[in-house]
């Protein structure tokens, strides 16, 4: 994933783990936070799932107000080192996915 410019990011590492959400699981940042909504959701996963292009949404998001985007450096489950991970809070999630038109998206994802 290449990111051009970058929102300020936090000294610290975090680890991503999948999270309870709606009767099923996301891939988030793991820990307390002081609101739900503003757990720290990394975008890769969600732009693979749908087959639409990681720096493509994350230019796109950088420009909403809304999205409040952050890259953070996060260890992802299964992998042995952390890495850049350019992230949005939950409550913006529903609507970024909004955003996207469904002809954009992978057949097999609609």
């Amino acid at each position: 994933m290449r990111i051009s410019s970058t929102p300020t990011a936090p000294a610290a590492s975090v680890s991503l783990a999948r999270v309870p959400f709606r009767g099923g699981h996301l891939l988030a940042a793991a820990g307390p936070v002081d609101q739900e909504g503003a757990r720290p959701v990394p975008l890769a996963p969600f732009c693979e799932a749908l087959g639409i292009d990681t720096d493509t949404q994350a230019r796109k998001l950088r420009g909403k107000g809304w999205a409040c985007p952050v890259i953070m450096t996060a260890q992802i489950p299964g992998d042995d080192q952390a890495r850049r991970v350019f992230c949005i809070p939950l409550r913006a999630l529903p609507m970024w996915l909004a955003t996207i038109h469904p002809a954009k998206v992978a057949p097999e994802a609609r």
